[in-house]
């Protein structure tokens, strides 16, 4: 039998059953040590998650759980507006979540809608390895925001 290293205290929000794009989707959103979390027992998914309102990271994490990209849209979203409801409070953003996903949202939201569809099937692991190394890069001032933005969009395939 393994030993304990450490323990910490989990709590869950909220936890709603939620049918979108013709599934249902049991939801537990959560807080643990690292940030927040959310568990989807019926569909044996379980992720790392942003604050509530933070809807497109938290997309890009459910998709890349294998929850249907349109689904996963569904779920970040009832997530927002189930903690504004509830009055879930936010732990604040740090200053570099806030520009990556400024940037990041910038660059899905320049290209058509074709191209997006395409970025969504092709691109759910790049993007999200492409966050975590930019995000990295900026945190050690590596880059300046300029540098983050060119290597989220080469990476992403958005640009040469």
């Amino acid at each position: 039998m393994g030993q304990v290293q450490n323990h910490y205290k989990a709590t869950v929000l909220f936890e709603v059953s939620f049918d979108t794009h013709g599934n249902n989707y049991l939801v537990i959103y959560g807080k643990h040590v690292n940030g927040y979390f959310c568990s989807i027992p019926n569909w044996k998914v379980s992720c790392e998650m942003a604050e509530p309102s933070d809807t497109f990271y938290n997309r890009s994490r459910l998709s890349e759980a294998l929850i249907p990209v349109g689904a996963a849209q569904g779920i970040a979203e009832m997530i927002k507006v189930v903690a504004e409801a509830w009055n879930v409070e936010e732990a604040p953003q740090t200053v570099e979540r806030v520009v990556l996903n400024e940037l990041i949202e910038n660059l899905y939201f320049s290209i058509s809608e074709d191209e997006r569809k395409m970025f969504e099937i092709v691109s759910k692991e790049r993007l999200a390895r492409a966050y975590a190394i930019a995000k990295q890069l900026y945190e050690y001032d590596l880059v300046d925001k300029d540098e983050v933005e060119a290597f989220v969009a080469k990476v992403t395939g958005a640009t040469e």
